[in-house]
């Protein structure tokens, strides 16, 4: 499962934060390192990262909890982002297509 979510653009302690989080939302950071096994030096750059990305919530308090989408909802999200990259693209080489010839 690392090497999917990798795939998707990931790093692996961004997919082991993740997959803690599916397995028990709405935790501290400290859970999620224990759970993960992603450093705790790391987790709060990994979990700011994916709330940055909004692949996790973060609600305020003390301490913060962190809960992620849910997996149909990131694999939404992924097929949207996707799907306008490659909308994007199409537009711009054919763009670059006719001003070469």
């Amino acid at each position: 499962m690392i090497d999917t979510l990798k795939s998707l653009g990931f790093t692996e302690y961004e997919a082991k934060a993740y997959l803690a989080l599916l397995a028990e939302s709405s935790v501290t950071g400290y859970a999620v390192a224990k759970h993960s096994g992603v450093p705790r030096s790391k987790i709060y750059e990994v979990l700011d990262n994916l709330v940055s990305r909004g692949d996790v919530i973060v609600s305020p308090g003390e301490p913060p909890l962190y809960c992620p989408l849910s997996a149909k909802e990131l694999i939404q999200k992924k097929k949207r982002q996707t799907e306008e990259q490659l909308s994007r693209a199409e537009a711009e080489l054919a763009t670059m297509d006719k001003t070469m010839r």
